[in-house]
């Protein structure tokens, strides 16, 4: 009996990551979010390499205690990576209107996936998983995919700049029991330089 928990106990030392990052991406796998990934219209998705994506350390390095700026098909958004566990995410334009769109979530970096589950928005309450590429410059800056299992980006080209880009505050976990706040200038700025196509 103790040879067996000898065993157990050195089996769930060594690979701890591997059984955390199999339950993620079977919860995942049920969000069918592999089917729902499709660029924006007129988006022409340029990889740098087709044949490498991102590994777990490069997601790790890329996005935590940085801001992510993109589009998907709800609109302009940015995430901000306080820890390689914890995020924000809002909706920079509508806090330009004085609206309160943002949550808060959770993420992990394994198996060469980016995993994220919201606290607030429906649409992320359930954990999804993406690879990601890297793509061409955009203006001046590394851009980056975020790819489903069928190989089609989720929205457009990401941008991550370092640290707290938009200067955030918050209280609370989401718009409906705390508070946001954005350096409106700057959001301004980023919009207006990389993504001006887009209205929402």
């Amino acid at each position: 009996m103790k040879n067996f928990l000898g065993i157990l106990v050195l089996t769930f030392f060594f690979f701890p990551i591997s059984l955390n990052s199999e339950i993620n991406e079977k919860k995942a796998e049920k969000t069918k979010l592999w089917t729902k990934c499709k660029p924006e219209k007129g988006v022409d998705v340029q990889f740098k390499n087709n044949d490498n994506n991102l590994s777990t350390e490069e997601l790790d390095n890329l996005l935590t205690g940085n801001t992510l700026v993109s589009v998907d098909r709800w609109g302009t958004f940015a995430i901000y990576y306080p820890s390689n566990k914890d995020t924000v995410g809002w909706m920079p334009k509508e806090h330009l209107k004085g609206k309160q769109d943002w949550t808060k979530g959770t993420v992990t970096f394994e198996n060469n996936k980016y995993c994220r589950q919201w606290a607030e928005w429906a649409s992320g309450k359930k954990i999804n998983c993406w690879i990601a590429y890297e793509g061409e410059e955009r203006i001046d800056m590394r851009s980056f995919y975020y790819v489903c299992k069928n190989g089609v980006p989720d929205g457009d080209a990401s941008i991550v700049f370092p640290g707290n880009l938009f200067n955030i505050k918050y209280t609370g976990s989401g718009n409906t029991t705390g508070k946001l706040t954005q350096d409106n200038e700057k959001v301004k700025i980023i919009w207006e330089k990389y993504f001006s196509n887009y209205v929402k």
